[in-house]
């Protein structure tokens, strides 16, 4: 015999008469509790347990109700409520008041199946069994079977125990406890939400998982139904989800619900989520000219003379360049190009001086509304973004001079060297020069002259050099460029 021990209790906050009067039914309780109470139990009547015991493998369970009554003389009844149709999966409870204990559609109390039990014998508070008692009783899981009152599996009956009324002056309210037989599952339906609308700089895996969480899935023992509508929300992300361009894929686990019997394991539930996003706005200039903002926040940008011969020629060197702009998470970027479409440069009053060496013209730069983003889908410029650049047009020769192979400037290629650009390809002490392709540590660490981001093939090339590995004939020598 397979043992089911367990006692759930419903919040009394209703009565036994509301009960009564929206079913249209009769019970054992002639004297109905307070409604509104907060008494689990009622006033002289205390459900202990609720034991469901298997009998065999078979369909049918033993139910007994054990209780203690407070009361002399106290003639306990019990009533059982359930719908007998075996499709019916709606559970039996009551509500806080008579208007939340009727039921809603008229046909359905001619569906209920009313258990009625008396106890012949009184319990008494002071007896040899000091006033406990028990009620038992057969369900079945089989709707066609006999030796049992029909009881769909997941589905929760509701019991309740009163008196015989007023006895001896004493009222006794009745006491409620739920009774379910709990199904097996193995298996969950899938999940698919064909449309889920974020915004772009969201971290849109969560907001994926947690749209799943909201969603409800019909459980399986094999091929049969265990139970349906059962919510996600207590389910959690296993392993990684696959993005496959808008479509988000993985599994959750789901390890309780209320009624079924879930293994260890749990039950895995698979998703598939087709994502939307919406564009975000813009809220700064982060780069101009690849370059980020200088310490007093503005933006540096270089000229060589012999391309400028005044300042309208500057101002029209500066309209060629673009701005890098960002969301305010930093997680959504574009570029703009500071053309006379999409940007306003203002003037400036400096007079430009062949003669000089170096001169420093400063811009401020106003990226337009709805100025126009390449890079993404996600980004669009709702207000204005303004910067400040500062020009510098200098007569010097734009190339910077430096040894390949010398990242840190001291005039010979040694371990220093690769040591400092393998921290910073693999982020252990990242150098912010060696991220600015002007800078000469750049020039000199770029061995594989790639001109992009340095690389572990740039460590690995310098470091096999210095170690004699495999030598490189053009680290060590002097460069312009």
């Amino acid at each position: 015999m397979k043992k089911f021990g367990f006692i759930k209790k419903v919040t009394a906050a209703a009565t036994a008469a509301a009960m009564v009067a929206s079913l249209g039914i009769s019970a054992f309780a002639t004297t109905p509790g307070t409604a509104g109470s907060d008494d689990l139990a009622g006033a002289t009547i205390n459900i202990t347990n609720v034991d469901l015991d298997q009998i065999g493998n078979s369909d049918v369970y033993k139910v007994t109700v054990s209780y203690k009554t407070t009361a002399t003389n106290n003639s306990i009844g019990m009533t059982m409520l359930t719908y007998k149709q075996s499709d019916n999966t709606k559970d039996l409870t009551l509500g806080t008041s008579y208007d939340d204990s009727k039921v809603s559609e008229g046909s359905d109390v001619s569906k209920m199946q009313i258990i009625g039990i008396d106890q012949t014998n009184p319990v008494n508070a002071g007896d040899e069994n000091n006033g406990q008692g028990t009620f038992e009783f057969n369900v079945t899981t089989d709707s066609s079977a006999a030796g049992g009152y029909y009881l769909k599996k997941g589905v929760t009956a509701l019991i309740a125990l009163s008196s015989d009324g007023n006895v001896n002056g004493e009222n006794s309210s009745p006491a409620f406890a739920t009774l379910t037989i709990p199904v097996s599952a193995s298996s969950a339906s899938n999940v698919t939400i064909s449309s889920l609308v974020l915004d772009a700089n969201e971290d849109i895996e969560s907001k994926v998982v947690e749209e799943v969480q909201k969603q409800t899935v019909t459980l399986y023992d094999g091929e049969t139904v265990a139970a349906e509508n059962v919510s996600l929300a207590s389910a959690e992300k296993v392993g990684s989800v696959t993005i496959n361009g808008n479509v988000y894929t993985g599994n959750v686990k789901l390890t309780s619900a209320t009624g079924v019997n879930i293994g260890s394991d749990g039950i895995l539930v698979p998703f598939e989520v087709t994502v939307s996003l919406n564009p975000v706005a813009a809220a700064e200039i982060s780069k101009v000219d690849g370059k980020a903002a200088e310490t007093d926040g503005s933006f540096a940008v270089k000229i060589e003379k012999g391309d400028a011969a005044s300042v309208a020629d500057i101002t029209a060197k500066l309209k060629e360049k673009t701005a890098d702009i960002v969301d305010s998470t930093e997680k959504i970027t574009g570029k703009v190009a500071l053309n006379d479409t999409n940007a306003e440069v203002s003037t400036v009053d400096s007079t430009f001086d062949a003669a000089a060496e170096t001169q420093v013209f400063t811009y401020t730069v106003t990226i337009k509304e709805n100025a126009t983003v390449t890079g993404t889908d996600y980004l669009n410029v709702t207000t204005p973004l303004t910067a400040t650049v500062k020009v510098t047009v200098s007569s010097a020769p734009v190339g910077v001079t430096y040894i390949l192979g010398d990242v840190n400037g001291d005039g010979k290629v040694d371990a220093m060297d690769w040591g400092i650009l393998r921290n910073h390809v693999q982020k252990v002490v990242v150098n912010a020069d060696l991220d600015d392709t002007t800078s000469r540590a750049y020039k000199a660490a770029d061995v594989d002259k790639s001109g992009g981001k340095l690389s572990a093939s740039d460590w690995g090339i310098l470091r096999n050099h210095v170690q004699k590995v495999l030598i490189n004939e053009n680290i060590g020598k002097n460069y312009t460029d």
